[in-house]
């Protein structure tokens, strides 16, 4: 599902400050140790929030995928800004309910607000969970039910709003053993593949 225009221009005007002094710290946190491999980042968005974790983890390579070409553009001209992660971040687009990577191809993901866009959020963490190693870990962020005022909830198919609850319902019954999970509205969430 694309984004509707209203929350593409906030999402863009607002992104280096939501990554700065709201989403970073909090995903930090999550990451109980050093990255390092390959991780996918679903839902890039224009990039800034990947290209900040290839500065925080030098040992790791990130592939971001984004349903939307026009993001997916934008992230590839803020990565033409930050030469030195060109060997190390790149950008696609693609569909996380069906994903264009092998089994097993990713050491971790990250997943930053894309599962309430998708009507079938289960098929996008079925994927997600197919694409990771065994052990493979997953960080999430993302907007739960609550999160949305009853105005705006109406934008979104009823099928892809969640509760915290439910999210780490379907992680588990996909093979992803949640580790943590804080937020009601706003969700920070880590998982490790069995």
């Amino acid at each position: 599902m694309e984004m509707h225009w209203f929350e593409k221009w906030a999402v863009n005007s607002l992104s280096a400050f939501y990554l700065r002094w709201y989403l970073l710290p909090r995903l930090l946190t999550l990451i109980d140790g050093p990255l390092a491999g390959r991780g996918l980042v679903l839902g890039p968005g224009i990039g800034w929030e990947t290209l900040a974790l290839a500065e925080k983890f030098p040992e790791v390579t990130l592939i971001g995928v984004d349903y939307d070409v026009d993001q997916v553009e934008r992230a590839r001209r803020n990565l033409k800004a930050g030469p030195s992660l060109v060997t190390r971040v790149a950008f696609e687009q693609g569909d996380a309910t069906a994903l264009s990577f092998s089994a097993g191809s990713f050491d971790f993901a990250f997943e930053l607000n894309v599962f309430h866009h998708i009507r079938d959020y289960p098929a996008a963490i079925r994927e997600v969970h197919r694409v990771l190693k065994p052990g493979g870990r997953v960080f999430l962020q993302d907007l739960s039910e609550r999160f949305f005022l009853p105005g705006v909830r109406q934008l979104f198919p009823p099928e892809s709003r969640f509760t915290r609850a439910e999210l780490v319902r379907e992680l588990d019954a996909t093979g992803l053993d949640v580790e943590t999970a804080t937020g009601q509205a706003i969700i920070f969430l880590r998982a490790r593949r069995r």
